[in-house]
């Protein structure tokens, strides 16, 4: 069996597995991953960002180049613990 990636036509990357008989990743043992795209709520996202850009003083420009790392600071703490999350329900 070999592990495949591929895009669908959604233009989302997936994943099969295939062997010499089955060459069309789609008709293959998929593998998949928590759905970010349905699972996550992308109505709160971007509210949760806005605060904590408010939070953090991220107010202009000159705001972000002094402070280099808090943009990646705050995405991260704002997806890095709904997509862990998501990781621990699929697990449940």
């Amino acid at each position: 069996m070999n592990l495949v990636k591929y895009t669908d036509e959604n233009e989302i990357t997936r994943a099969a597995y295939i062997n010499e008989v089955v060459t069309d990743p789609r008709q293959g043992i998929p593998i998949t991953i928590p759905d970010v795209i349905d699972g996550l709520d992308w109505e709160a996202i971007p509210k949760e960002i806005h605060n904590a850009l408010m939070e953090r003083g991220l107010y202009s420009w000159d705001d972000v180049q002094k402070q280099q790392t808090a943009i990646t600071g705050i995405l991260r703490s704002v997806l890095l613990r709904k997509i862990i999350a998501l990781y621990r329900m699929e697990d449940e």
